[in-house]
Formats: C-alpha cells, structure tokens, sequence
C-alpha cells in the first residue's frame, strides 16, 4: 500500500490482469533502454499461473487417484481411490481407508471385507455415488485425454467444493491397481 498508494487487490482476476501489466511494461522499459524493439517484440515473456485447490476445504472436497488395469479381454477400466475432505498426504498416511471410486469396484470391495450393502452405502460409498458430478466429469475428462494421447493414464485428481481439478496425468507409466494392504477390517472414513 505505501508503495503502491492503494490496497493490494483481492479478487485473484484482479491480481493476475496487474501482474500481466507490470510483465508487459517491464517488456517494453527493458526494449527502450536496450534499444532493441524487434527483438524484444518478436520474443515471447512467460508467466506461470497457478492454483492452489484444497481437497480438504469441506465436505463437498475429496482427493483421489485413478488407476487403470486391463480386464481379462485386455479393455482399460478404471479405478482408483478417494478420501472426501482429504488432501494428498492423507491417501499417503492410510488414517482412514481409501474409498473405490466405482460403483461396483466398492461392492466387490465390500464383500471381500464381509461388510453389508447396507453398511458400505452409508461408511464406504464410492466416488460415484458421493459425488456423481465430479465423478462423471472425472471420467470424461479422463477419456478425453486418453483419446487424445491414446494411452489410459492414471493420474491425481482433487475435487474442491465439488469442482474436480486434475493433477498431473501419468502417460506413459504403467499404473498398477491398488488392492486393501491388509485384511482386517476396515476403519470407518467418516
């Protein structure tokens, strides 16, 4: 503010419309003391702009990964697990149990544990049932870029109040599918 005369901006729109104008000025001051416009003009500046998403913000937030494996008739289907309210480093410190993303991936998870439907629906549901939106985009989304790469990816994902965001697809990696690491009864993920 003493600098500047006025508040720092907070809508983020704002932010990066003034920090593209610095970069744009900075440019041009640069050009006009080296003189030389048409260098300057003909090469480009890089901003990168990021994000920061929170899978743990709320209730309507998740983190999660898909995992794709090939069935008996070699077709990719696909998997994966999530936590609701969860950021990364909860999937790796295993406190609660990671969910399936799938209707039925969880059902057949459900039954190799001995727990009910009943009880799987309301403790362990999956992705799709929890938040069929960001489910169903996270599947069109992931069969947009296998189409456009030709490959099944896995990848990363977070849903921050009920927006999915994917983090950084893993092309060219064989992704294995993740099975329970241990066969005692899993912990409630409420």
């Amino acid at each position: 503010k003493e600098q500047a005369g006025e508040d720092f901006p907070q809508d983020p729109y704002v932010q990066l419309a003034e920090a593209l104008n610095v970069l744009h000025h900075r440019r041009h001051s640069v050009a006009q003391q080296e003189a030389e416009p048409c260098e300057v003009e003909t090469s480009g500046s890089i901003a990168i702009v990021q994000a920061v998403v929170f899978g743990n913000y709320d209730s309507e937030s998740a983190t999660g990964v898909i995992r794709v494996r090939s069935t008996e008739g070699g077709l990719a289907q696909l998997g994966g697990e999530w936590l609701a309210n969860a950021q990364r480093d909860d999937m790796v410190a295993s406190f609660r149990t990671k969910l399936k993303l799938t209707i039925g991936e969880s059902r057949e998870w459900a039954a190799g544990h001995g727990i009910s439907e009943e009880e799987r629906a309301l403790d362990f549901p999956s992705l799709e049932e929890r938040m069929p939106r960001a489910y169903a985009s996270l599947v069109h989304c992931h069969g947009v870029i296998a189409s456009h790469t030709g490959e099944t990816p896995g990848m990363e994902f977070t849903v921050q109040q009920g927006r999915l965001w994917l983090l950084h697809p893993e092309l060219d990696k064989s992704v294995p599918l993740a099975h329970p690491s241990s066969l005692d009864r899993p912990r409630s993920s409420k």
